[in-house]
């Protein structure tokens, strides 16, 4: 099941601040598979300690931008751990 649903076409504020309305104690798990606005809000809420499964940024696939901005943010303000 989930609690509740979000949408990413109203761009990355919006997204932010209804993941924050859906999950209003912050995200502990995160599987992302399309990279882009989705999980550069998703990084903005997670809480201390959060687990992310990292798969693919198909967002970018076909123009080439394959970058985020907050993954290297949130790795050294300790809020999530990278296993390898």
């Amino acid at each position: 099941g989930f609690d509740g649903a979000v949408s990413y076409k109203d761009g990355e504020v919006a997204l932010v601040a209804a993941l924050r309305a859906a999950a209003p104690n912050g995200v502990d798990k995160y599987f992302d598979n399309t990279g882009g606005v989705s999980t550069e809000a998703v990084l903005q809420v997670l809480n201390n300690g959060a687990r992310i499964a990292l798969c693919g940024v198909i967002s970018g696939y076909n123009s080439g931008e394959m970058g985020l901005s907050n993954y290297q943010v949130r790795g050294s303000q300790g809020r999530a751990r990278c296993a390898r």
